[in-house]
């Protein structure tokens, strides 16, 4: 049986071949005879532009536009739009008729000159695909090659759109055009033009760096929402960061909130993006759950480069394209980087219901380059430790079919060493987790004397407690977490990225199901008490409500107070209460019935409770001293020194 297409561009191939019948990706066979086509002409381009420059003469900008777009429409998920690529045969004829005029008699291939009207294009194009070249070693070679330049022209592709741009990236693309129509280039000559290929795509993705970054800032390290908010929203996807910020200015002040989905998740990540307080996460998962996740998100999905599947009929309408995308029957955005006009979307989206929650929680993101210079000394301190034995680079992703989750089943199989704890001290933020730590490594050393009237945080067994706690961060036994909250840290911990955290949150709660099953997550949390060398530990715990009064009022501070109380100690409403918030009973005159463990195991805990000092004079202020401390002393500094002047800091505050 004769093929009705041939192509073998992806990894989801059919049977690891070729797809001869239609595309596992949704291609059709017309389709992809007019990629074969186009890409056959761009060839031509290229061998025309080639002559031009080496006759000395220029290569306009639209030429060099033109073919990289030509190659990222022909990209894998990129363009389904017979129409639409036929279009583009078109133009890029035209252009390289009017640039051939130049070159006189210069003999050229068919590539070069071929011309037909619209209804020969698929005949020629039955001529002119992958399974012209005979010899399978050469056509593996030359195939590779081209494969390599769509990604390169992906790269450069997007670079253009923030200003970006690499004359001699644009020359090699086309004289690499050129020489694929050369049927005298051995095995050995287009081996060598593959890895030339592999150089020049390391430049592009340098471009497109410094693009990203000079428009956007350097990405750091960024927590991401994955859940929803209660406005419409438009999904964006695939890579172009241009589109997205022209998106965010259209959307904001409108009531439409921003959502990335799938490859466009590290946008979240890059400085400049953070202004827009309608950017509110991340929807969704892999590309090819798209079906299911953009039926759920209800509002218009903006499609800016590959990877999309050709929808059904339930979304179409709500599925716009840009750029090198195309799908037939849905509405395509012109423009280009100065300005494309998003008002339909937007639109639509106002009258569509916010999307369906599929998941929540957050991940964690932004370890570029810059980022992890940032960091270097703490990396390479962890090495010299010990702490980092190995470090493992993993690049590409899993696919839809089961036998592609090599990723996945590697990942699974690494050595499973993980960062037993962080120690955060980027600000006051949950502190009362390390003075907790501190104060009980060796034996209980509180933090003020028995009538709360001086600290004595400064003690030999403070010093012991500070010393091990540094070395443990130099050791990797704690993460070093100067440039952590403790937000961080609980973030760490239920990405299991910790393997406990020193501070207790209602946070924890809301990230998971309340069956203490994190979501996503292959663990159950447990309570344990502080390491402690004595056996008695101590708790340091925070009281937490809400009251509202007037402070120079008098009744309505005892109207707060007997409030308080009674939700504090009510034999019906105080049990209530602490089921509702997982909190600690405040009397141990309470019983709780349930059969919540962890609510069970915190009402044995208040014999354990240590001082409670958060109501004190100057408790606000000696938290930023207790903050100085800890850095100091994991700077490096003498730490009965540092203890000392916080000691007379924190004393200072009680007379205040």
């Amino acid at each position: 049986m004769e093929n009705q297409m041939f192509c073998f561009q992806c990894q989801e191939t059919a049977g690891g071949r070729g797809c001869t019948v239609r595309g596992v990706c949704g291609k059709t066979p017309p389709v992809a005879g007019m990629q074969d086509l186009l890409v056959y002409v761009t060839k031509g381009l290229g061998v025309v532009t080639t002559k031009r420059r080496e006759a000395g003469q220029d290569v306009p900008e639209a030429a060099d536009r033109l073919v990289t777009e030509n190659l990222f429409v022909t990209i894998t998920n990129a363009n389904f739009d017979e129409e639409a690529i036929a279009d583009r045969v078109a133009q890029t004829i035209t252009l390289r008729d009017e640039l051939r005029e130049t070159l006189g008699d210069a003999a050229l291939p068919d590539a070069a000159t071929w011309q037909g009207p619209r209804e020969a294009y698929m005949a020629k194009a039955a001529t002119v695909g992958v399974l012209r070249t005979e010899n399978e070693d050469v056509r593996s070679l030359r195939e590779l090659t081209t494969y390599g330049l769509k990604g390169l022209a992906a790269y450069v592709k997007h670079a253009n759109m923030l200003g970006g741009d690499s004359r001699a990236i644009d020359a090699f693309i086309q004289s690499t055009l050129a020489k694929l129509l050369d049927d005298s280039l051995d095995g050995a000559a287009l081996t060598a033009l593959a890895l030339e290929t592999g150089k020049f795509g390391v430049d592009g993705m340098a471009l497109l760096d410094a693009s990203n970054t000079g428009a956007y800032g350097n990405p750091e390290i960024t927590t991401v929402d994955l859940g929803v908010r209660n406005n419409p929203g438009i999904l964006i996807s695939g890579h172009d960061l241009r589109d997205l910020e022209m998106l965010l200015e259209q959307t904001a002040g409108t009531g439409v909130d921003v959502y990335t989905h799938g490859e466009m998740l590290p946008a979240h990540y890059y400085p400049a993006f953070k202004k827009y307080p309608h950017f509110a996460g991340n929807y969704g998962n892999a590309w090819w759950k798209q079906k299911e996740e953009f039926e759920a998100f209800h509002g218009p999905i903006l499609m800016t480069t590959n990877c999309v599947i050709p929808p059904p009929d339930s979304y179409k309408n709500r599925l716009y394209t840009t750029g090198a995308v195309g799908v037939a029957g849905c509405p395509h955005i012109s423009g280009d980087r100065t300005h494309k006009d998003f008002s339909a979307l937007i639109a639509q989206a106002k009258q569509c219901p916010p999307p369906a929650e599929l998941e929540t929680g957050t991940i964690v993101g932004g370890f570029a380059h810059e980022q992890v210079f940032a960091l270097a000394d703490k990396v390479v301190e962890a090495v010299k430790s010990g702490a980092i034995r190995k470090f493992v680079v993993m690049a590409g992703c899993d696919g839809r079919m089961k036998s592609r989750e090599y990723y996945r089943e590697f990942a699974e199989k690494l050595p499973k060493d993980t960062v037993p704890g962080v120690f955060y001290y980027k600000n006051t933020g949950g502190d009362q987790g390390t003075r907790a730590f501190l104060v009980n490594l060796y034996g209980n050393a509180n933090l003020l004397n028995g009538d709360y009237s001086r600290y004595i945080y400064n003690s030999a067994q403070a010093v012991r407690n500070v010393e091990w706690t540094v070395a443990a961060m130099k050791q990797g036994l704690l993460f070093d977490g100067a440039e952590l909250t403790s937000n961080d840290a609980i973030a760490m911990f239920v990405s299991s990225k910790a393997a406990h955290t020193i501070l207790y949150s209602p946070q924890l709660n809301k990230m998971n199901d309340g069956k203490r099953q994190y979501k996503g997550r292959n663990f159950t949390p447990i309570y344990m008490p502080f390491p402690n060398d004595s056996g008695a530990p101590l708790l340091e715990f925070l009281a937490g409500g809400a009251c509202v009064f007037k402070k120079p009022d008098a009744g309505k501070v005892k109207a707060a107070k007997k409030f308080l109380h009674f939700a504090a100690t009510d034999e019906v409403w105080a049990p209530k209460l602490i089921a509702a918030t997982g909190g600690f009973p405040a009397s141990s005159k309470l019983q709780v019935e349930t059969e919540d463990p962890e609510i069970l195991y915190n009402s044995v805990l208040q014999r354990f409770f240590g001082q409670y000092y958060n109501n004190i004079t100057g408790f606000t202020a000696m938290r930023g001293y207790w903050n100085t401390l800890l850095k100091n002393a994991a700077e490096g500094k003498d730490i009965q020194t540092s203890l000392d002047r916080f000691v007379q800091s924190a004393d200072n505050t009680l007379n205040e």
